[in-house]
């Protein structure tokens, strides 16, 4: 679940309502359900930085949703999944620099509109 894809899109609001993937243990992945934060969908198969998440979407071949580590799970401590939190920082996968994927099915966007009118919050990346 952790890369550094190259997103094709901008940034929208998404809440997690489902198993966002990867090899985290099931109660940190259940953890994310509910979670809503800033990602970028992206299609196809990702460039991913790590050789766990590179076996995984060259097995898929499906697009996902790309966040930064640290702002995902800042997230997750705000929503009071501190436990879920701590485990991420603990295995050294949230710096600056990381990223999370989830599953493309795993978020929805927000139903809110961003300063252009647009779901989700508009940000260009940066």
């Amino acid at each position: 679940m952790t890369g550094r894809p190259h997103p094709i899109d901008e940034f929208v609001t998404v809440r997690v309502i489902g198993d966002p993937g990867g090899n985290p243990p099931d109660w940190v992945k259940e953890a994310w359900i509910g979670i809503e934060f800033d990602a970028v969908r992206f299609e196809g198969k990702a460039r991913i930085g790590s050789s766990r998440g590179r076996a995984w979407f060259a097995k898929t071949r499906r697009g996902g949703w790309s966040v930064p580590a640290d702002e995902a799970v800042a997230a997750l401590a705000a929503a009071g999944r501190t436990e879920a939190a701590d485990w991420w920082i603990a295995t050294g996968q949230v710096d600056r620099f990381a990223t999370l994927i989830f599953h493309a099915e795993s978020c929805v966007p927000v139903e809110t509109p961003g300063p252009d009118g647009v779901p989700g919050n508009g940000r260009p990346l940066s």
